[in-house]
């Protein structure tokens, strides 16, 4: 979805530089693992969506797992 100045993704990547530049260090870890856990099933519901159409079938990839290893550069045990 595209959304004023750009994509969703594009807006999330300007967040999170922002935030690795921020100048305050010192972060709450359990709220900065929350975030990463909610993107990580973000992440897992594409892979689930894109298990579900074939899409990684259109690639010539054998299976969702190979595609994402390939697309991602990710391990297929990752």
């Amino acid at each position: 979805m595209l959304g004023v100045g750009g994509t969703d993704l594009e807006e999330l990547a300007l967040a999170v530089r922002k935030f690795q530049h921020r100048d305050e260090r010192r972060v709450d870890a359990k709220g900065l693992r929350g975030l990463i856990d909610a993107l990580e099933g973000e992440f897992s519901a594409m892979a689930r969506r894109l298990q579900e159409s074939g899409e990684h079938l259109r690639g010539g990839s054998v299976s969702a797992v190979a595609w994402l290893s390939r697309s991602c550069a990710m391990s297929a045990t990752s």
